[in-house]
């Protein structure tokens, strides 16, 4: 697995962004994502596109500029990528092997 391992993106989201999940009802989820594929969007993007424009936002408004803790978050995800002295994990096992060490 590349530097960019799914731990490091998993903690840059988590900072990045809230999380909402949202239910349809039985069998529709694959026409939902077949709509916003057509669309050429993925479904948050078309949810999030269909939110921004109900509440009247437009695309600057409801991006705004990022906050000191998501700009760190930005900053470290960066960091950690490219410096060849940051240990990458390929595992969780690994990973949590070094946390307990």
């Amino acid at each position: 697995m590349g530097r960019t391992s799914a731990t490091v993106k998993n903690r840059y989201a988590a900072k990045a962004y809230d999380r909402i999940v949202t239910l349809v009802p039985k069998g529709q989820k694959q026409a939902v994502e077949a709509f916003a594929k057509g669309r050429g969007e993925s479904v948050s993007g078309m949810f999030n596109r269909l939110v921004r424009v109900e509440m009247g936002l437009t695309e600057d408004e409801w991006r705004r500029t990022p906050n000191e803790a998501t700009l760190a978050a930005m900053m470290e995800a960066e960091r950690i990528t490219y410096d060849p002295t940051e240990k990458g994990y390929d595992d969780l096992d690994a990973l949590f092997a070094d946390l307990k060490s």
